[in-house]
């Protein structure tokens, strides 16, 4: 929850957003916002929560209005102790150039994986051609030729058999009429 309140979200246009990681699942936006104060003027400050639970993911995001505020509380920040943890603050790395973050850690060096996504929504293809050219996924089944059919409008005897259904027995049951049968020895 941001710090802010019923005020609604803040306009973040033009804002330096700071990425603090290794935060206890304790610590609130209240705890972060007069931390970073010292340091600028915070724009916001946003804890991701988890969807499930509720509970903190271990990191926050401090956004603020100046890059020098924001580049003076990274180094004032960085590497204390709050809330019994010794955070990390950086700047925060959008888009498709952003370094992956492992367990707390920007990795260094990483290369982008062509692995699958872990979403489970669907992804739009560029064609449908692209999809069927994957070299990771087996070739759908082969599927035999349509059986010609013979003059007599018979199927050839390359075509698929059905099997008989099982016979219903025609009689009923005793008492499946409505009427007690009783049996005689």
């Amino acid at each position: 929850m941001s710090h802010f309140g019923r005020s609604g979200p803040p306009d973040i246009r033009d804002t330096f957003s700071l990425l603090v990681l290794n935060i206890s699942f304790r610590t609130t936006a209240d705890d972060l916002y007069p931390l970073f104060e010292r340091y600028g003027k915070v724009v916001d400050v946003f804890i991701p929560r988890d969807r499930r639970t509720g509970d903190s993911r271990g990191f926050a995001f401090v956004r603020y209005k100046y890059a020098d505020e924001a580049q003076k509380a990274i180094d004032r920040l960085d590497g204390r102790n709050v809330d019994g943890r010794n955070i990390m603050v950086q700047f925060a790395k959008y888009g498709p150039n952003a370094e992956p973050i492992q367990k707390g850690r920007v990795k260094e060096g990483a290369e982008k994986s062509r692995d699958r996504s872990r979403s489970r929504s669907p992804r739009p293809s560029a064609s449908p051609a692209r999809r069927s050219a994957s070299p990771h996924k087996s070739p759908p089944p082969r599927r035999s030729p349509t059986p010609e059919k013979h003059t007599n409008g018979k199927d050839s005897p390359l075509s698929r058999s059905v099997s008989p259904s099982p016979k219903r027995a025609s009689s009923h049951s005793p008492g499946s009429d409505g009427k007690n049968v009783e049996k005689v020895d």
